[in-house]
């Protein structure tokens, strides 16, 4: 696989340039640093539902699911008690909304399941 060291998308072998910044592709994904801020993309009154998301959905990000008790960033109270966030690092961000619009679009991912958090 190739790898956008911009924005982290994911290419086919063959690829040269990132189709959505142009930069030029590597062998490895842009690596995170552990201090990078994170960022919540998802979230549902479901802790399964988050961790499927994180796990399956955002496998090739650095995604984490958080239950509402053991949340360490920013997000919007709705999520309420026994709910769960799946954060990204901030760099992530970008291509883990594209990933999540795709599984929504492939009905991989119910958008009755949860909220894709955009732009807060």
């Amino acid at each position: 696989m190739k790898y956008c060291p911009d924005c982290g998308a994911e290419y086919q072998p063959e690829a040269v340039t990132c189709a959505d910044c142009g930069s030029t592709l590597g062998d490895k994904p842009k690596p995170v640093s552990p201090d990078e801020p994170r960022v919540a993309v998802f979230r549902s009154g479901d802790p399964q539902c988050a961790d499927r998301v994180a796990t399956v959905i955002l496998h090739e990000l650095e995604a984490v699911a958080t239950s509402r008790t053991g949340i360490s960033f920013p997000t919007p109270a709705t999520t309420g008690a026994g709910g769960a966030v799946v954060a990204v690092p901030a760099s992530q961000y970008g291509r883990a909304l594209q990933l999540l619009h795709e599984a929504i679009d492939d009905g991989a991912l119910d958008p009755e399941e949860g909220d894709v958090v955009e732009g807060e």
